[in-house]
């Protein structure tokens, strides 16, 4: 494999090399599915207290399946048949971002499911998403909700220097839903309730309808290190931001393989499928990663600053 920036993007020579070096691909670590059923509910009850409920659309839009090819087989799972609009019924965006957030919005102008509400333990992006959704759909009846899976008895053994969300109780109990999105939370927690990670799929289990879908997405860990030295700035860049993100005093996320997620499933839950998908790294996308360390230089030390500046216009220079 070699990384050719000037086309902007990964070029494989064999599809056997860039099968051997899965550890960069997006994934959708489990698809899990009660035992007690194999059937996709779609005939959907009223939520209440509080949690908001869309009415369906008397004018949906034709149905345009998600650019987002991990978003795009979701919507799969959840058609009869190629040419049916999807049918995903009450949803649960366990940890929302723009990107889920704007393919909730485009499912529900499409009809293709029946309320929506989506959970963030950061206040940051709790108001960047609000942001987004008056944006990309003002008049969507679905819900947002700031809070931490992670219950409030659990987080009392937390480290201090960990950011949580001031909701840290139990949240959405007694709600169910058809459909679960565990969109790269996994990762993510390892920075808002790190050591609980093995909680997450019981406790979404428990949100579950008994006919349900949890669908969990997430990156495969990057390597220390790839015998190509094209393929190995990837790794460069990833040990320097993350060194970066240390120093700053701030936590790193921590991404698990499909294989380690398997064995967390949790009683009830059966695995029904697991599929990966490649991520190309353009130019664009190494320099993000390398900007994110950039940002966290004038949280340093002096001492540390000057050495990892340095290191930064290192990698930068090569990517460019």
């Amino acid at each position: 494999m070699r990384l050719d920036f000037k086309e902007n993007k990964v070029v494989s020579d064999s599809s056997t090399i860039i099968y051997s070096t899965r550890r960069l691909y997006r994934h959708i670590s489990s698809l899990l599915k009660p035992l007690q059923t194999l059937l996709i509910m779609s005939a959907m009850t009223t939520m209440s207290d509080g949690l908001a409920v869309q009415t369906p659309n008397p004018s949906p839009l034709p149905y345009k399946p998600s650019s987002d090819a991990l978003f795009r087989h979701i919507e799969s799972l959840h058609q009869s048949s190629p040419t049916d609009l999807p049918s995903l019924g009450s949803v649960l965006d366990a940890g929302t971002g723009s990107h889920s957030l704007r393919w909730l919005c485009s499912l529900e102008k499409q009809g293709c499911l029946t309320n929506w509400t989506a959970v963030t333990a950061d206040a940051g992006m709790l108001q960047s998403v609000k942001k987004e959704l008056s944006k990309v759909h003002p008049s969507s009846e679905g819900g947002l909700v700031l809070g931490n899976w992670a219950s409030s008895s659990d987080l009392v053994q937390a480290p201090p220097s960990t950011h949580l969300a001031h909701n840290t109780g139990e949240i959405l109990t007694g709600k169910t839903y058809d459909t679960i999105l565990a969109d790269y939370l996994l990762g993510a927690m390892d920075g808002f309730s790190p050591y609980y990670q093995d909680l997450l799929l019981p406790r979404l289990s428990s949100r579950l309808s008994p006919s349900g879908l949890l669908h969990v997405a997430g990156l495969s860990p990057i390597p220390d290190s790839l015998p190509s030295p094209s393929s190995n700035l990837i790794c460069e860049i990833r040990r320097v931001r993350d060194a970066c993100i240390l120093l700053a005093g701030h936590r790193c996320y921590r991404e698990y393989p499909s294989e380690w997620v398997v064995r967390q499933a949790a009683p009830g839950l059966a695995v029904e499928a697991v599929k990966s998908f490649p991520i190309l790294w353009s130019e664009e996308t190494a320099m993000r990663q390398v900007n994110v360390g950039r940002s966290k230089l004038g949280l340093m030390s002096e001492e540390a600053r000057g050495g990892m500046e340095a290191e930064i216009g290192r990698l930068e220079r090569r990517v460019r």
